[in-house]
């Protein structure tokens, strides 16, 4: 499940910067309603935490902070 979770959270992340709460919304909308908001925002704290993403804010903060996709470098 979070292996999905995290491929849907990647694909809807972009190399701009975006708020938490689209992408969570974006994400639980793909997911399907079982998805919880809370299970979201946690793969997507633990995604910056191994650099798939880049966070600016505070991640508890959904409408103040903002994510995008690691850039690639070349």
């Amino acid at each position: 499940m979070n292996d999905m979770l995290d491929a849907i959270i990647l694909s809807s992340a972009s190399e701009r910067w975006q708020k938490v709460a689209k992408i969570i919304a974006v994400v639980s909308d793909r997911a399907g309603d079982a998805t919880n908001l809370d299970a979201i925002a946690g793969r997507i704290r633990i995604l910056v935490g191994v650099g798939k993403l880049e966070a600016k804010g505070d991640l508890s903060r959904w409408r103040y902070s903002e994510v995008r996709r690691v850039q690639s470098s070349g």
